[in-house]
């Protein structure tokens, strides 16, 4: 059997870096066989999120790019297979998912992912909806499970 190649991973973030920091510690752990991580980019400027420097901690590179132009570019630059939203509180342009096989309409990206702390991202998603404000929301509103 041959060995089969890691899916590398394109991750967006615009905060702290949690949520990479998680994922990645997993695959390092060897509990995601078949990912590796491979690009952080960050909407927001270097120096103004903590992703940079958890990024280059944990040996992930992490760049500076708002534009899908950019994005897309980068992207392709560091071999991403698949696309993550860890803590991206920018709206994702359609370009972009359409390069990870998104068709439009209800459709959705088989290969671009967006992880929310939610289980209700009807009732706790949306403008202000991120990190510790949606766990906020679930428990005021009696919710047993965030």
């Amino acid at each position: 059997m041959q060995p089969r190649d890691d899916i590398r991973l394109g991750m967006l973030a615009s905060g702290s870096g949690s949520s990479v920091q998680s994922l990645c510690d997993r695959i390092y752990a060897g509990g995601l066989d078949g990912f590796a991580p491979a690009v952080v980019l960050c909407n927001k400027a270097p120096g103004t999120a903590g992703i940079y420097a958890r990024a280059e901690r944990i040996g992930v590179p992490v760049l500076h790019a708002e534009r899908p132009d950019d994005q897309l570019s980068l992207l392709d630059a560091y071999g991403a297979q698949m696309l993550l939203g860890l803590g991206h509180l920018k709206l994702v342009e359609s370009s972009v998912l359409e390069h990870f096989g998104y068709r439009g309409g209800d459709s959705f990206a088989p290969l671009a992912w967006n992880i929310h702390p939610a289980v209700d991202l009807h009732r706790f998603g949306g403008k202000g909806m991120y990190g510790h404000h949606v766990h906020d929301a679930v428990i005021a509103a009696g919710e047993k499970e965030s």
